[in-house]
């Protein structure tokens, strides 16, 4: 169980009513795999993934970037269970998929960086970005457990 002060309860709502999961989502993803591009291994099945344009004009990647995105809606509802919230998740990604567990933290990096770049410095100050980021942290943690 994570401790959130009430300032970083209202740093994360307030953040996470201010953006788009729908916009949000694939913008993250396609940088990801833009940006890391080892990380395409798990999504063979997609499609053209050979170049950024290529990437950028997929759409199971878009499609895969809202679910995920969508998918931390959950963990915004529970932010006093993330980690049995993302039990399930965990399982299914270490087990079935055998996803690097360090693809979340890459991920959660883009995603960082796409809310950054559309909040800008007044809506992404250094307050709110230290509770998103412990925010993702949790989320990685929760993801990554079945691997431990």
């Amino acid at each position: 169980m994570v401790d959130w002060t009430p300032a970083e309860r209202s740093a994360i709502l307030g953040l996470w009513g201010k953006i788009s999961a729908d916009e949000i989502g694939p913008k993250a993803l396609i940088r990801c795999l833009v940006v890391f591009p080892w990380t395409q291994r798990y999504f063979a099945s997609f499609g053209n993934l050979s170049s950024p344009a290529a990437i950028a004009g997929n759409a199971n990647v878009a499609k895969h970037g809202k679910t995920v995105m969508h998918g931390l809606d959950q963990a915004i509802q529970n932010l006093d269970d993330i980690k049995n919230t993302y039990a399930a998740l965990s399982v299914m990604h270490s087990e079935k998929l055998h996803v690097d567990p360090d693809n979340f933290r890459l991920l959660a990096e883009c995603i960082t960086v796409c809310v950054a770049a559309k909040l800008g410095p007044a809506g992404f100050d250094a307050n709110t970005h230290e509770a998103f980021q412990k925010f993702l942290r949790v989320v990685v943690a929760a993801l990554g457990r079945q691997y431990h």
